[in-house]
């Protein structure tokens, strides 16, 4: 069998200005943020290679699996 060809062609939506498309990403909690990165920073200064390496997969993971 095969599939049927139409000759109408399927519109997407316009897409959102980037703006309001970086507004909706960002956590709401975004304040905060700056104090737990200096408390990230120096608790990384502390860290061996091993333990920053371990890190950096295990987030890198989280990141890929969104």
């Amino acid at each position: 069998m095969k599939k049927q060809q139409s000759d109408t062609m399927t519109c997407l939506s316009k897409p959102l200005p980037a703006s309001d498309v970086l507004e909706t990403s960002l956590p709401k909690d975004e304040p905060n943020r700056g104090e737990e990165d200096k408390e990230d920073e120096e608790y990384v200064k502390q860290l061996s290679n091993s333990d920053i390496m371990k890190r950096y997969v295990d987030r890198a993971k989280k990141v890929r699996a969104r």
